[in-house]
């Protein structure tokens, strides 16, 4: 499953409904053989009907990369659901999913499937956080010209926002130049430095993100006038080096630019080599709606 409307692009997951309980030991085992970002595990409620699967709203759903458990993962919430609507064949509006971060509902959308998210807004870090995970920032950032860091205890994530034009001498002048949607592409953090200057034990994973040019007058010159930001996530600590799309990111990241733009509704692109569109709504009550679409590539059985 790819969360996305075209295959071999997006976020890839396993989905794998489960009908009777496996050890954890074998989930880890699944997962490290399927090698995705993560594999996703849905199961019926006990004492469910048998026609569950096609007409029931409520299941249990855990994540797990080729290393561990997570406790929050959009995309691949995102791909069950589409596996239950459209591959399974429920007749549900919305399935409430309950999780290690607490119920979490889904619902057909006409964009595609809209998840009911947790609010994560990070927080400016603090002057010994600064000195703590200032080799962490370089290692991320690089010599690109850092405009605010901040930190999500909640979600366990670090959100670096670089400066979005830097100055280049040619020559004894200063010239202004911007950051570029080809530029942003290019990053390419080092993961056995990222895994030597950090942990992973506070910080689980680093957003780096960048305004879009979306609500400023349709300015083309960077590439980025479709999206009011833009992101990348690495978080070598749990799994792959680069996340292609991250769900649970977008409820650091949506959060922040919401109050920096004075918007409710976002249009974000995640950059990876895959890379990804969503939209992210921030409601009243302090939850994110994360709107996506997926598509199926493949589909079997496993015999264990």
């Amino acid at each position: 499953m790819h969360l996305l409307k075209k295959p071999f692009r997006g976020n890839p997951a396993a989905i794998v409904p489960l009908i009777e309980t496996l050890p954890d030991n074998v989930l880890h085992k699944i997962a490290m053989e399927l090698n995705m970002s993560e594999t996703a595990y849905v199961t019926a409620q006990k004492n469910s009907s048998p026609n569950v699967w096609k007409e029931g709203n409520k299941f249990g759903l855990r994540w797990f990369t080729p290393t561990n458990e997570v406790p929050l993962c959009g995309h691949a919430t995102l791909a069950t659901a589409h596996t239950l609507f459209n591959i399974i064949g429920n007749k549900s509006d919305s399935i409430e999913f309950e999780t290690l971060s607490g119920s979490l509902w889904v619902k057909k959308h006409q964009d595609g499937i809209c998840m009911d998210f947790p609010f994560n807004k990070p927080e400016s870090l603090t002057e010994n956080q600064q000195e703590k995970y200032g080799k962490l920032i370089k290692a991320v950032a690089g010599n690109n010209k850092v405009k605010e860091t901040l930190f999500s205890k909640s979600a366990g994530m670090m959100m670096i926002r670089l400066e979005d034009y830097y100055t280049r001498n040619r020559r004894d002048t200063n010239m202004i130049l911007c950051i570029a949607r080809t530029d942003f592409q290019s990053f390419s953090p080092n993961p056995r430095t990222l895994l030597e200057v950090n942990d992973g034990k506070e910080v689980q994973g680093v957003i780096i993100t960048l305004q879009g040019d979306l609500h400023r007058n349709q300015d083309t010159s960077r590439g980025l006038q479709e999206y009011n930001f833009v992101s990348r996530f690495f978080a070598p600590w749990v799994g792959g080096p680069e996340d292609p799309v991250t769900g649970s990111a977008h409820t650091v990241s949506g959060p922040y630019w919401s109050e920096q733009l004075n918007l409710k509704e976002l249009k974000c692109r995640q950059c990876s080599h895959r890379g990804g569109d969503l939209t992210v709504r921030i409601r009243d009550d302090n939850r994110v709606d994360i709107i996506g679409k997926g598509v199926a590539v493949i589909e079997g059985e496993m015999n264990i």
